[in-house]
C-alpha cells in the first residue's frame, strides 16, 4: 500500500480546518499511536516502513479516527436543535452552518437520515419524525406542507379530485396523495408516504384558504361537461360570504367556469 505524504497532512489539514475552540475537540488517541511500530506499520502495510512513511501512517489514521469523532459530534449537536423544533420545521443546511462546514453538515444530516433520525423530506429539505403511540413516524402532512409553503414563499392546495370527493360531487378517492402548487414539480417522502406536487395555473390556486378554493377545484377536475351539475350541487350549501368570494375570483377564472357561475349568481 502506498501512502503519500503530502496527502496525508492535507488530509488532516482539512479534516480540522474551519474548527475554533469552542468545538467539542474529541481527545488525540495517543495511545493508539504509541502502538503503530515499526514493525506494526510492516504488518499492515504489507511491507517495511522507514520513519517518515510510519508516521505518514500515523497520520492518516488520526485523520480517519478525528473525522469519525467529529461528524459523530456534529450530528449530536444538529439533533439537539432539531429536538428544539415545533413538529414539521423544515431543517435545512444552510441553517445550520453554524454548528459546522457545509460539507460536513450535508454528510451528518445525510447518516441522521439513514438511520432513520432524521426524515429526509425532498432535497435539502429535512424534518423530525414525531413519537406516537405506534412508534416514530411521519409529522403531520398538512402541518409539513404548510411550513414548505412558507419556507418555499409557493401556494400549495389539496388537488381538485380531493376537493370533489370532499364536497360529494364523486365518489371516487384518490389512489395518490396530489397537491398543486404555484412552484415547480416536486416529489416529497414523509416516511412510506409519497406526497406529489404538481404545477398549476394560478385560476386553480384562487383562494387558497377558502371554500371558493375548494369549489374552484373541485369544478375545475369535473371539467366543462360537468360543470353546471357541479354549481347546483354545490351553490345552495355555501354561505354569502363564500358565494362573494367565488364572484370576486371570476376574473380568474376560465371562461367556460366564469359564465355559468355568472348566470346562476344573477338568478340567486
Amino acid at each position: 500500500m502506498e501512502w503519500n505524504g503530502c496527502e496525508g497532512r492535507s488530509l488532516l489539514g482539512g479534516r480540522l480546518a474551519g474548527f475554533s475552540a469552542d468545538d467539542d475537540w474529541p481527545m488525540t488517541p495517543v495511545p493508539i499511536i504509541e502502538q503503530f511500530s515499526a514493525e506494526r506499520c510492516a504488518i499492515l502495510t504489507g511491507g517495511e516502513v522507514d520513519r517518515q512513511r510510519r508516521a505518514e501512517f500515523v497520520v492518516i489514521f488520526v485523520s480517519r479516527f478525528l473525522t469519525e469523532k467529529i461528524m459523530k459530534s456534529l450530528a449530536e449537536r444538529i439533533m439537539e436543535y432539531a429536538e428544539v423544533l415545533p413538529e414539521a420545521t423544515p431543517i435545512c443546511p444552510g441553517a445550520l452552518l453554524h454548528l459546522g462546514r457545509r460539507g460536513a453538515v450535508n454528510q451528518a444530516l445525510s447518516r441522521l437520515a439513514r438511520s432513520g433520525r432524521l426524515l429526509r423530506i425532498c432535497q435539502g429539505v429535512y424534518m423530525r419524525p414525531v413519537e406516537s403511540r405506534f412508534g416514530r413516524c411521519a409529522p403531520s402532512v398538512d402541518k409539513s406542507l404548510q411550513s414548505l409553503s412558507e419556507l418555499w414563499g409557493v401556494t400549495i392546495v389539496p388537488n381538485g379530485g380531493g376537493a370533489a370527493n370532499w364536497l360529494g360531487l364523486t365518489t371516487q378517492t384518490p389512489v395518490r396523495s396530489v397537491y398543486l402548487t404555484s412552484g415547480r414539480n416536486r416529489r416529497l417522502h414523509f416516511g412510506k408516504h409519497p406526497v406529489e406536487l404538481h404545477h398549476a395555473p394560478r385560476w386553480q390556486l384562487a383562494a387558497p384558504n377558502g371554500m371558493a378554493g375548494v369549489v374552484i377545484r373541485a369544478l375545475a377536475w369535473l371539467g366543462p361537461d360537468e360543470v353546471e351539475d357541479g354549481l347546483e350541487a354545490v351553490l345552495p350549501r355555501l354561505t354569502r360570504e363564500d358565494l362573494d368570494e367565488l364572484a370576486a375570483a371570476r376574473a380568474v377564472m376560465p371562461r367556460w367556469m366564469a359564465e355559468p357561475l355568472s348566470a346562476r349568481l344573477a338568478h340567486g
